[in-house]
């Protein structure tokens, strides 16, 4: 009997046992509370505020017509927003009612709408450590509605990938009139037109507006609108290189963690240095959905076991009874 070399792989893998009181869970298998993200948001009867939700490809047009927090638990690698049915003949993925004060979307995978995201007039947004990718036309939509009602934006760890635009501002009477905004930590890479751009080109209140720790990578009319009538550049901190995914090919679930070998990211630590911006292990922010506070709970890596990577085998074949040797590299990121 040949002998055969056996390589054991330990590891260990705390997730999250459950949510905090006052959060609601929504569950494809039927375990939750919900097992569809819109039932969760229209429910009258729920009193939590956070609808935390688990893995699974939601195909969903979300509707938010009222302040919720909205989480994926395990982030989104493993856990998507599919809007391409156009449910209730809503076109965009997520749409966010005018009027919020307090809407905050985390950890999901975006796809498939005309707009992946769409904030509406004189709401409050934050949107964290999401993928938004290959929407028809925008990643985020911001609509202003008549040059005096304003949208504030707190846009933290994301990727926008494969749109028209990543982002886009616009509206309707001319410049758009923005609340404190806050743009940080993203990659805005691959998108039809600009990373970022506005609709007639201008900015009411353009100070309002900051740009910092960005990652820009091939937008095919460049990183941000140049057109528009205040220069914002890329904003302290922007970068223009390859974010180097861990798998940059198309598709749902597309893994936008960053490679941390052979070749390190250019976005790893990269990101805004303040430490209230740190991620969960407490080093300096990574620029993209990985990134950052709010992914604590998927920040080591969502729970789809360990990578292996680099698998050599030496020699490739051998006779029975030969001793052969298996290497392989096994990570969580």
């Amino acid at each position: 009997m040949g002998r055969m070399g056996v390589v054991a792989l330990f590891f260990a893998m705390v997730l999250a046992g459950g949510v905090a009181s006052g959060q609601v869970t929504v569950k494809k298998d039927g375990t939750g509370d919900y097992t569809g993200i819109q039932q969760a948001i229209d429910d009258i009867n729920r009193t939590a505020q956070e609808i935390v939700v688990y893995p699974g490809v939601y195909s969903e047009n979300i509707l938010i017509a009222g302040d919720v927090h909205l989480r994926a638990q395990y982030g989104p690698l493993l856990t998507a927003i599919d809007g391409s049915s156009h449910q209730g003949g809503r076109q965009d993925t997520i749409d966010i009612n005018s009027g919020l004060t307090n809407v905050q979307i985390m950890g999901f995978y975006i796809t498939g709408g005309q707009n992946g995201i769409t904030i509406n007039t004189s709401t409050s947004a934050l949107i964290a450590n999401c993928t938004l990718h290959a929407n028809d036309i925008y990643g985020v939509y911001v609509h202003s509605a008549n040059g005096t009602d304003v949208v504030e934006l707190r846009l933290f760890n994301n990727v926008l990938l494969e749109n028209q635009s990543g982002l886009f501002f616009a509206d309707d009477t001319g410049a758009i009139y923005l609340g404190p905004s806050d743009i940080r930590n993203n990659v805005f890479m691959s998108n039809r037109d600009w990373g970022i751009t506005f609709d007639n080109g201008s900015v009411g209140n353009p100070q309002n507006l900051t740009l910092g720790y960005n990652c820009f990578f091939n937008n095919v009319s460049g990183a941000v609108d140049t057109r528009v009538n205040y220069s914002y550049g890329t904003g302290v901190g922007g970068i223009q290189l390859n974010p180097l995914f861990l798998n940059q090919s198309p598709g749902p679930g597309k893994d936008v963690r960053l490679r941390r070998s052979p070749e390190m990211s250019p976005c790893v630590n990269t990101g805004h240095p303040a430490t209230t911006s740190n991620d969960p292990d407490g080093t300096r922010n990574d620029i993209g959905a990985f990134g950052g506070p709010y992914c604590a709970s998927f920040y080591e890596s969502p729970p789809d076991g360990p990578i292996v990577r680099n698998l050599t085998v030496t020699p490739a074949t051998v006779p029975a009874g030969t001793v052969f040797t298996v290497q392989a590299t096994v990570a969580v990121r």
